[in-house]
This record gives C-alpha cells, structure tokens and sequence, in this order.
C-alpha cells in the first residue's frame, strides 16, 4: 500500500468514490469496465470494501480497497445514508 501525503476521499451520498483534487472531488471512473462503458467506482461493485480505520503511531489513515487497488486516504467522509457516523469521527 502507497501513502499519498493528504489524500482526501468521500463516499457520496449514492455510493460513488471521489477523490480531492485541487479544491473539488472528482469522480474516480472504473478503467476494468468490460463492456466499454464509463462507469464510476462505487459501492455497486461487488469488489468495492467498506472503509477501515487504521491507527498507527504517525497518525490515523482510512484504507479502502477496490478491486485493483487500495487508497490510504488522511481523511474520508463517508455520506452514504447508511453510513452510522462519519469516519473522521471514530478515531
């Protein structure tokens, strides 16, 4: 797993992955859609993971994995309705 310094994640509220870049979340777009389509990396996938906290002496991270790849996020807000609290808010 890859840390990125300040990598900034959020679930939406319909269960789409956006990452922050710059000062806007952009959409993460699924590169393994077989079809040809463009479909956006959410929770619909069957290989999206629910979010995990990770403590470790440096600080908190939030590790998400998906089918390919795994995010070490700093910060990530999950907006889901089923979401019972906002990860930020665990630790």
């Amino acid at each position: 797993m890859e840390r990125s310094k300040g990598l900034v994640g959020k679930i939406d509220e319909d269960g789409y992955l956006r990452i922050k870049r710059g000062e806007k979340f952009k959409p993460v777009v699924c590169p393994f859609s077989v079809d040809g389509g463009c479909y956006n990396c959410g929770d619909w996938c069957a290989l999206f993971g629910e979010p995990e906290l990770w403590l470790r002496r440096e600080g908190r991270s939030f590790i998400l994995s998906l089918c390919h790849k795994v995010y070490v996020f700093d910060e990530l807000i999950d907006e889901r309705k089923e979401a019972e609290n906002d990860l930020r808010q665990e630790a």
